[in-house]
């Protein structure tokens, strides 16, 4: 009795062991969302690359878990640069390295097509429900 239930509760810890391993390497777990590099994100202004790209000059600015998330649910990717760490991890001492672009500025969101802004929403001027909104909005309008 005590070897059948010790085997029936490996059977059951082993079975949730592995889905739970299968479901965190399924494509349904993708982040959309996700901080880069000064390179990358020049790709976007410089070299053809299209969508959308977040610059923010904190990471924990009010409007990021609502772009990540609204990203997410619409499987749309959006890159989010820190000028602040162009390396996309650590801070750059204070110096600011802006992609080149002289149309840019932190805190907004843009769409770009061709080398070119098609679109710009200055994100840091909505909270709560107008953000999701305009965020909803500005995707759907350039995707």
């Amino acid at each position: 009795m005590k070897k059948t239930f010790i085997l029936m509760l490996l059977l059951l810890v082993g079975s949730v062991f592995i889905t739970a391993c299968s479901k965190s390497n399924s494509n349904d777990s993708k982040s959309y969302f996700y901080q880069t590099d000064i390179e990358e994100t020049n790709t976007y202004f410089n070299d053809n690359e299209k969508g959308f790209v977040l610059l923010v000059t904190d990471n924990d600015a009010h409007f990021v878990p609502t772009v990540e998330k609204i990203a997410n649910d619409k499987k749309v990717k959006v890159i989010m640069y820190n000028p602040y760490q162009s390396d996309g991890k650590k801070n750059n001492e204070g110096a600011s390295i802006f992609p080149e672009s002289k149309d840019t500025e932190g805190d907004a969101m843009y769409y770009l097509e061709d080398n070119e802004i098609k679109g710009e929403l200055p994100i840091n001027s909505y909270t709560d429900s107008q953000l999701t909104k305009e965020v909803i909005n500005f995707i759907d309008t350039h995707k």
